[in-house]
């Protein structure tokens, strides 16, 4: 194997990631590193990630784990441990490691039926009726709030996926919406009602946005604020839709235990899968506009739900 020269954390984090070439892996993978070295700090290990003994960076992604696994989902730790797995794939490949320390290491699964909390029905139209009566003043993050949140109650989108949603992608007289790219790269449709289709035509013309212009972009990125949007424009971060619904929901006076029911963007996914299973939609149609890879995650979604099969066909 082909011997090469000694690498710093920085250096090979960034030489990783920079052979990503989707944005979204780039952010995901970077973000499992920061938590991985953040936790290498916090058990106390002194330990080089990069050059350090087999042994010792194999206990220490174990201990890393079993500190996290107590306070952190499954799925998320999963994600994280994927991250450190190909970086360290990449240093035995690239020759800077002969040994690979996270090869075969897996997290404690959870159970995988745990009902998961989401917003019902009546509670999220009571949440969007406050935010609609709120967008009637004019303002900008009130309107745009407003329509972000009926997308997300309409469409079924995930977080990843809305953010990057530009103009072009909606076709306002259909109500077809074009996710660009969603998640594992797959392009799909999913649709919202034609009144929401009209609130967002009119957003956009109101704000002078155009078809390449995102539609949900940071409030300082907005055209009239600022001149050089071409340059700074950019989507609303995850984090800031997250405490963007957390202080509204707050604002309306909704209870802590509601509040934390409709904070959460991928609550509106599991309420939009379950109103389309107890409605007329079969499985495949929505497979595909959910950008599943098998029907069974309808079943999957249904369970975790904490729902009878039966009783979410009524």
């Amino acid at each position: 194997m082909k011997q090469k020269t000694f690498l710093k954390w920085p250096e090979a984090k960034g030489m990783f990631l920079r052979e990503k070439k989707n944005k979204n892996t780039r952010s995901v993978y970077d973000y499992a590193l920061r938590q991985y070295r953040h936790g290498l700090r916090g058990i106390d290990r002194d330990v080089d990630p990069i050059t350090g003994d087999f042994r010792a960076i194999r206990d220490a992604i174990k201990l890393w784990l079993w500190e996290d696994e107590a306070t952190v989902k499954s799925a998320t730790m999963e994600c994280r441990l994927k991250g450190v797995r190909m970086f360290y794939t990449w240093l035995v490949d690239e020759g800077y490691r002969d040994d690979d320390p996270a090869a075969g290491i897996k997290t404690q699964k959870k159970d995988p039926w745990k009902p998961v909390e989401f917003p019902e029905s009546e509670l999220a139209d009571k949440f969007l009726a406050a935010m609609e009566r709120e967008s009637r003043s004019g303002k900008i993050a009130d309107m745009r709030d407003y329509l972000l949140t009926l997308v997300l109650r309409e469409t079924g989108l995930r977080v990843s996926e809305m953010r990057p949603l530009r103009v072009q992608d909606i076709e306002f007289d259909t109500g077809r919406v074009h996710v660009i790219q969603g998640k594992g790269n797959k392009s799909r449709i999913t649709c919202m009602t034609l009144a929401t289709c009209d609130l967002a035509k009119a957003f956009a013309k109101k704000h002078g946005l155009v078809d390449g212009d995102f539609l949900f972009m940071a409030h300082w990125a907005y055209p009239w604020e600022l001149d050089l949007r071409l340059v700074r424009a950019k989507p609303l971060s995850r984090e800031t839709i997250f405490q963007l619904l957390q202080s509204r929901a707050r604002s309306y006076g909704f209870s802590p235990a509601e509040v934390k029911l409709l904070q959460s963007p991928h609550g509106y996914r599991h309420l939009w899968t379950l109103e389309h299973v107890r409605g007329e939609t079969d499985h495949i149609t929505l497979t595909s506009m959910a950008g599943w890879s098998s029907p069974a995650m309808v079943m999957f979604y249904i369970q975790r739900a904490g729902l009878d099969v039966h009783a979410a066909r009524r």
